[in-house]
C-alpha cells in the first residue's frame, strides 16, 4: 500500500522540479541493521543508492537533488521534516540518470551502501538491498515504492591459516537475496592501496578463498571485501553490480612465513609461452583471471581485441609489479572506458620478454 507520507513527498518534489518527459521516481526506506528507523546520526542515514534495472546496461540511478547541499548524493536522513519514517531514498531517476524509458516487465534492484568516508561517516561499512518489478500501473503514475531495505554489516574477512606460499582468508557469508559473490582485495598496509585479486562465489556459512595470487614469502597482507549482486539479463548489461562499500580490513594481517623453497610447493619460473598462459573460467560470464608465466620480472603489455581487430582492454605492468613464475590479472570483461563488453569471441594478446603469446576468449552471458 502506498504510503500517505510518500504521497505528500511526491507532490511536493513535482511541485518544486522542472520536469522532464522521462521522469521517474523512485522510492525506498533504509533501516538500521537492527530494524529500528534511526536518527541523523545513524548509518542509514548516510547512505547512497545505486538503482539500475535487470538487462540495461550503464544506467544507475542514485539520489539526485539530496536535501543537504553539501552532499546531494545521501539520502533523506531519517525523520527528516520531523516524519515519523527511517531513511529514505527519493529521486527522479527518469529525468536525472536513466536514459532507456521505463516499460512494465522491467526489474529493478536498488543497493543502498554506507561507508568511511561517504558523507562523512566513520563507522562499519553496510549495505541492503531491494528489488521490485515494474507494473502498468506504475508506469501510469511515474513512479514506484520499492520494498524497505535493511542493512546489513559487510563481514570482515578472517585470516584463517598461514603458509610459506599462501594465505587462506575466511568470512561470513551475508544473506541478503542476488548476492554472486564477493570481489576480495589485498593490500601490502592495512592503510594502503587494495588490489582486486579475485571472485569468490556465494554460498552458505562460511566463505573461505586461498591467496596465492603473486605473493611473496615473508611479506604481510591485509584483506577487504567487496559485495556483488546479480544484474545481468543480456543486451550488454554486466553479470554483477559491484558495490563501492568495502569491508573493514582483516583485522589480523596474514604473514606468509617465509621465502618458499622452489623446490617446495613452488613451479620452476617458465618463460612466458602458449602452455602457461590462459584465462579461467573461459567461456565466462564474470570477471576471468588471465594466468600467465614469467621467468623472471619483465615488463608486460596486455590486450584484447574484438574479432575485428579493434582493441578493446589493455593493461601494461611494470618488472615491479611482477613476480618470477605464475602471475594473474583480472579482466571485468570491461573495455577500457569502463563499459561491459558484449558477448562474443575476443583474442587475449600478451607480450613480455621479447614473446608474443595469442589466445581466444569467448564472453557468454
Amino acid at each position: 500500500m502506498r504510503k500517505i507520507f510518500y504521497l505528500l513527498v511526491l507532490t511536493v518534489v513535482f511541485g518544486i522540479s522542472q520536469l522532464h518527459a522521462n521522469t521517474y521516481f523512485l522510492f525506498m526506506k533504509i533501516y538500521n541493521p537492527d530494524g529500528a528507523m534511526g536518527n541523523s546520526s545513524t548509518a542509514n542515514s548516510f547512505s547512497s543508492v545505486a538503482a539500475y534495472r535487470v538487462g540495461i546496461a550503464n544506467q544507475i540511478g542514485r539520489q539526485e537533488s539530496g536535501p543537504d547541499s553539501t552532499f546531494p548524493n545521501k539520502v533523506y536522513r531519517s525523520h527528516y521534516d520531523n516524519a515519523e519514517v527511517p531513511a529514505y531514498f527519493f529521486s527522479d531517476v527518469g529525468s536525472y540518470d536513466w536514459t532507456l524509458t521505463e516499460s512494465a516487465g522491467q526489474t529493478v534492484v536498488a543497493v543502498a551502501e554506507v561507508y568511511s568516508p561517504q558523507f562523512g561517516w566513520t563507522g562499519n561499512s553496510y549495505i541492503g538491498y531491494s528489488k521490485d518489478v515494474l507494473y502498468q500501473s506504475d508506469i501510469n503514475k511515474n513512479q514506484i515504492e520499492l520494498p524497505d531495505a535493511k542493512l546489513q554489516m559487510i563481514p570482515q574477512p578472517q585470516i584463517i591459516q598461514q603458509a610459506s606460499n599462501s594465505v587462506t582468508v575466511g568470512w561470513q557469508s551475508m544473506t541478503l537475496n542476488d548476492i554472486t559473490g564477493y570481489t576480495l582485495y589485498r593490500s601490502s598496509s592495512i592503510n594502503g592501496t587494495y588490489t582486486a585479486i579475485t571472485i569468490v562465489p556465494q554460498s552458505t556459512g562460511q566463505i573461505q578463498c586461498t591467496d596465492n595470487f603473486n605473493i611473496t614469502g615473508g611479506t604481510t597482507y591485509y584483506y577487504k571485501i567487496s559485495v556483488n549482486f546479480a544484474w545481468g539479463g543480456g543486451n550488454g548489461a554486466p553479470a554483477y553490480y559491484e558495490t563501492k562499500a568495502m569491508s573493514a580490513a582483516s583485522s589480523q594481517p596474514g604473514t606468509l612465513t617465509s621465502n618458499p623453497k622452489p623446490e617446495e610447493n613452488t613451479p620452476v619460473p617458465e618463460e612466458l609461452s602458449e602452455s602457461n598462459t590462459y584465462n579461467y573460467p573461459n567461456p565466462c560470464a564474470g570477471p576471468t583471471t588471465i594466468r600467465f608465466s614469467l621467468l623472471e620480472q619483465e615488463n608486460v603489455s596486455i590486450a584484447i581485441y574484438d574479432i575485428n581487430s579493434r582493441l578493446v582492454w589493455s593493461k601494461k605492468l611494470d618488472a615491479s609489479s611482477t613476480t618470477t613464475g605464475v602471475n594473474n590479472v583480472i579482466w571485468k570483461l570491461q573495455n577500457d572506458a569502463g563499459i561491459e563488453v558484449s558477448n562474443g569471441a575476443y583474442i587475449l594478446v600478451i607480450k613480455a620478454g621479447g614473446k608474443t603469446v595469442t589466445k581466444k576468449i569467448a564472453v557468454v552471458r
